[in-house]
């Protein structure tokens, strides 16, 4: 504040430190400006006024210049008040649009959450040594119900692995089977876990995806796996919360 007033600034400005950012940059320049020759002036007549008090005219000529030093510490006290509320409103805007951008993106965090949650998501593809290991996954389910629903169970049927087209033995009994189930439209596909086995040089991955409804039905947990020549659905259970 002693700063501020030696260089002939109003010493309320001290507040600017309660404005982030802009505040301390505006601060900082009005504490690197050079001594107002007003304020030596008024220093200087302070002690002329001691040493010679018996002059009447230096009396007057101080007098002229403590007044000249309060007009202007008094317009720029009101100087200072106008950069503070700028500064003010600024960071009131700032902090608004802050706010506005923070909901934004908590609302597209939230849409991708549904999709897949980015923190399990990330991990998983580290695990599977692919970016776009749970991706190319999860498009192999949604494909999956898609066809169900258009009832073209031939594309359904190729999303299935190996593994899975051999228990029901062949496709018709695979479509005899599913076509007795109702296939309501997917609301969420979401990750729900990833695991590796690795034995010398073979590598078997595994995930699993969290399926819901529009209809309300109940979810469902679809595995799939991948033995090296891309992902197959290997079961489609219950879901068991945890």
């Amino acid at each position: 504040a002693r700063r501020l007033r030696d260089s002939n600034n109003d010493p309320m400005l001290i507040i600017l430190l309660l404005v982030p950012i802009l505040g301390w940059l505006a601060l900082l320049y009005l504490l690197c400006k050079r001594t107002s020759p007003i304020q030596n002036r008024r220093d200087i007549s302070n002690n002329d006024a001691n040493i010679y008090n018996n002059e009447v005219s230096v009396y007057k000529n101080e007098g002229n210049v403590y007044n000249d030093a309060a007009n202007t510490l008094q317009k720029q006290s009101v100087s200072g008040l106008f950069i503070v509320g700028l500064l003010v409103l600024a960071w009131l805007v700032n902090s608004a649009g802050s706010a506005m951008i923070n909901h934004n993106f908590m609302v597209e965090e939230f849409a991708y959450s549904n999709l897949e949650p980015s923190a399990l998501t990330k991990k998983a593809n580290r695990l599977l040594e692919s970016e776009t290991a749970t991706t190319e996954a999860r498009s192999i389910v949604r494909t999956y119900y898609e066809n169900l629903g258009k009832e073209d169970y031939h594309g359904a049927y190729r999303q299935l692995s190996v593994r899975e087209m051999e228990r029901y033995g062949t496709f018709e009994l695979w479509q005899q089977a599913v076509a007795k189930a109702q296939h309501p439209k997917v609301e969420t596909i979401r990750l729900d876990y990833v695991s590796q086995d690795k034995e010398d040089d073979f590598t078997i991955n595994y995930t699993g995806f969290k399926v819901t409804f529009e209809n309300g039905q109940e979810p469902v947990l679809v595995r799939l796996y991948d033995a090296g020549k891309g992902w197959g659905i290997v079961s489609i259970e219950d879901v068991e919360e945890d």
